[in-house]
């Protein structure tokens, strides 16, 4: 649990009709290789182990039960700071396959992209470029493969 450890532990000590009773979904953030050097082969562990910790142990210690599903709100991966394209294709394949594979297990219902166009292509930030677009509109590779998620997920094909 980290440093969040004090916040779960307080919710705890609440009753549910103080707390959980209230608990529609739980929200996640997720970027597992945005903010420091990943190697791609770990993107899919850290994503399992985000999502498994915060079921597991977070919303276990705060009594928020299994029928409260967990909404990732915000996944991303970025194409700047010496990234590639490429990489940024495989991150997002590889963290959606990830919860792909535990949606079920761990009740994730919700799975929502973290910003359709960059903010600062050219800039050289991590941080500018989680896009699935340039800043200027153009798509990236990873549009054509998230547009290719979402819509194997609404029609059951690709």
């Amino acid at each position: 649990m980290g440093g969040d450890d004090g916040f779960w532990q307080m919710l705890a000590n609440l009753s549910a009709e103080q707390f959980a009773n209230f608990v529609d979904y739980v929200g996640l953030g997720l970027y597992p290789d945005a903010f420091s050097p990943t190697p791609p082969e770990a993107v899919p562990m850290l994503t399992e182990n985000a999502v498994r910790l915060l079921r597991l142990r977070s919303l276990a210690t705060a009594k928020i039960p299994k029928r409260i599903p967990i909404h990732i709100v915000e996944l991303g991966s970025p194409s700047g700071d010496g990234r590639t394209a490429a990489a940024q294709v495989r991150s997002i394949t590889d963290m959606v396959a990830a919860l792909e594979q535990v949606a079920e297990e761990l009740n994730i219902t919700v799975c929502e992209y973290f910003g359709l166009r960059d903010a600062d292509t050219s800039g050289g930030q991590a941080v500018g470029t989680f896009g699935l677009l340039d800043d200027d509109y153009v798509p990236k590779d990873s549009f054509d493969i998230y547009r290719s998620i979402v819509r194997a997920d609404f029609t059951g094909r690709d």
